[in-house]
């Protein structure tokens, strides 16, 4: 894992950008907001994701256009504040149930919250249980799940793997009734 620091002006830096320039010349608001919009949607800046190229040019590109405005830096002489970002990215695992060898990111994903340098699970009992959906009788749930627990027969999960699917039951069968809770 990587600790980076980056510069991040973000949407307010856009928004800044096109409150200024609309209190100069209002009448080219929605041309201006349109030309900076598709310069940062285009293909150039990559998606824009933060610790990629396409964010450096983002953060190149607000602070160009802080500095035509006119505008003083804000941050100890520069138009950008240094953000502390860690990016976390898994090795390449290979996951098998049975003979059946899953692919990465397409059967399963792997998740941790964790800012440790290497997180290691080796024979780690795999505990499936569901959607993790736990639904109580006072919960006000009216779609026939009352008193439903994935959990319920799982034992102390203390150093095991668990293993759960994405999303709900509704979601994945596209059935939006599945587990709908009113409030």
């Amino acid at each position: 894992m990587k600790q980076l620091h980056r510069y991040w002006p973000g949407l307010i830096g856009l928004g800044l950008i096109m409150n200024i320039s609309a209190c100069a010349a209002e009448a080219d608001v929605a041309d201006n907001l349109k030309a900076h919009i598709e310069e940062l949607a285009s293909d150039k800046y990559g998606g824009r994701a933060p610790l990629t190229g396409g964010d450096l040019l983002t953060t190149n590109y607000l602070a160009e256009q802080f500095e035509a405005l006119g505008l003083a830096p804000g941050w100890q002489g520069s138009y950008l504040q240094p953000v502390p970002l860690a990016k976390v990215t898994p090795l390449e695992t290979e996951l098998k149930v049975g003979e059946d060898l899953l692919e990465q990111n397409d059967d399963y994903v792997i998740v941790s919250k964790l800012r440790e340098s290497n997180v290691e699970l080796n024979d780690s009992e795999l505990i499936f249980i569901g959607y993790g959906i736990v639904v109580r009788e006072d919960d006000n749930y009216d779609g026939g799940w009352n008193n439903w627990n994935d959990y319920e027969n799982t034992g102390d999960l203390n150093g095991k793997t668990v293993v759960m699917l994405v999303n709900d039951p509704g979601f994945a069968t596209q059935n939006p009734e599945l587990l709908k809770v009113t409030l």
